[in-house]
Parts: structure tokens; sequence; C-alpha cells
């Protein structure tokens, strides 16, 4: 089979031009007519760009749409569209008219292959990195089948833990919150415990309902969260690091089963929690807790 020649650009994005960072979030292979042959972008829920985004919920956003129009966009022009797009190339520079303006593109590399459309694979795996198109959308957390497993087989649940609570820790709270576990802790009073999600989408919700509560529970007790050290774990440490910024009562444990933290989650169980009873924490929220 003959060689066919093509040229590449990398497809950029910057989430914030002031930093001026820029990620690598796709590639475009063009061929000897300057025509696209074929092009690769990261889907919209990429853990790539988590730690730039800082859990802000516009920056998503505008990832996502932007994601989904230069897909949009590109696709139409492999299809010979008769959108009024021009792909323009001089040399090395490439434009494309049209693109969002936080998209960039790289000067164009020369290349020949038997199989252009395979070389593809190459250069995502190079300058994109083929494990952030893999969406992580595990709907249980291991942290989640940990923890409940575990205050099973110790009979705190409904013993020493209230499961589900749901309270206001002010009565000008905008709204009543629900934690996965509370309980009564002699030292430090009203506590209560939540287990961190594995997916992007879970954390960010996480993120935002705890936010707003670490503020207001800051008069109570320990606000304790448990995670999983398989998936997310920086994202998960960030957040936790945020949190304590607002709350010096947070602790956190990793629940992995392998983790150094699993024996001092087992101390805590059986001091602080084990010392708890189910329904003094119930009749504490009915008469504090503006339940």
């Amino acid at each position: 089979m003959a060689r066919q020649k093509y040229t590449f650009t990398v497809i950029s994005y910057v989430p914030d031009y002031i930093r001026n960072e820029q990620i690598n979030i796709g590639v475009i292979i063009f061929d000897s007519n300057n025509d696209i042959i074929n092009y690769s972008l990261l889907p919209e829920y990429t853990n790539k760009l988590s730690s730039l985004f800082k859990y802000s919920t516009d920056s998503k956003n505008l990832f996502k749409e932007t994601i989904k129009f230069t897909d949009f966009l590109l696709n139409r022009l492999m299809k010979s569209s008769s959108l009024p797009l021009d792909v323009n190339i001089s040399n090395t520079s490439v434009t494309i008219d049209g693109l969002p303006e936080n998209i960039f593109l790289s000067p164009l590399t020369y290349g020949a292959s038997e199989n252009p459309n395979r070389v593809l694979e190459t250069l995502v795996e190079t300058y994109v990195g083929t494990e952030f198109y893999h969406r992580r959308n595990r709907v249980i957390a291991s942290a989640n089948e940990i923890v409940k497993s575990y205050f099973k087989n110790h009979n705190f649940i409904n013993k020493n833990l209230l499961p589900n609570p749901t309270f206001k820790p002010n009565i000008s709270a905008p709204f009543k919150y629900k934690a996965d576990y509370a309980y009564l802790d002699k030292k430090m009073g009203f506590s209560i415990i939540n287990l961190m999600p594995s997916t992007d989408e879970g954390l960010e919700r996480f993120y935002q309902k705890n936010a707003a509560l670490s503020a207001r529970f800051e008069k109570y007790g320990d606000m304790v969260f448990l995670y999983d050290s398989d998936t997310l774990i920086t994202e998960k440490k960030q957040i936790i690091t945020d949190l304590s910024s607002t709350n010096e009562k947070i602790r956190s444990f990793d629940v992995t089963n392998a983790s150094r933290d699993f024996d001092d989650f087992k101390k805590f169980s059986n001091t602080n929690i084990r010392a708890s009873d189910s329904i003094e924490v119930g009749n504490y929220i009915a008469k504090n807790m503006y339940a």
C-alpha cells in the first residue's frame, strides 16, 4: 500500500485567559489536499481539567459547550458540509473559521503513512492521553460498599448511628441538609458522616452541598468524610482541603482496605461512634436541628 502524506494539528483549550494554561484536548489530521480526514476530541466529562476548574460549575459548563460545538463543526467539515466555514493552511499555520475563541490549533506537523487513520490513535496517546477519554461512571462508590458492610457487620447502624438524617444547622439556613449518618460525640457533640462519591458529576454536587454546610456547621461537632482512593483521589483531597479551610473540625479517612487510614477509621468507629446512641441522635435533631 502506498504511503499517503498527511499533516496534523493538536487542539488545545484555554480555560483561564489570565493564567493562560493550555491543555491538549484533541488532534485533527488533514490529507494532502488540506481536507480533514479524521479527528479526535476529549469527551465532555473528562477529568483532565478537574484541577483547573476548581469545582466551578460555570467553567465546566463552558468546557462542555465548547466541546459540543467544536465536535459539531469538525464533523460537518469532515462531511464536506455546505456551511460557510474555511480551513486555511499556509506552510505550518492552520486556522479554522468559526472555532470557539478558547480553542487553539498548534502549528502543523507533516508525515506520511500507509494508514493515516491509524496514526490518529498514536497521536492521541502522545499529545492528549487516551486515559482521559474514559468516563468514570460507577454509580456506587467503593467507599459506600466498604463502609456499609463494616457498619452492618459491627452493629453500628441503628444502634449507634442514625442513617440519612435531615436537618438545618440553623433556623436561617435556606434548605435542609441530608447526611449519610449522624452520631453524638461526647466531646464534640452532634456530628455527621458523609461518603464521597466516585463520579465526576457526583463529586461536583457533593462539593456544592458540603461547601454550603461546612461554615454553618462549625458550632457543632465533626464533619467526617469517608472516601476510597481507587478513583478521583486528587479531586477528593482537593475538596477536603478546601472545605477544611472553612471548618477546622473536618475529619477524613481513606477507607480503602489496603490504606493506612483504614486502621485509624476502625479506631475512630470503636471510640467515637460506639459511644453514640441512635435514639439520642434522633432526639437531638428533633429538638435542636430544625428538622
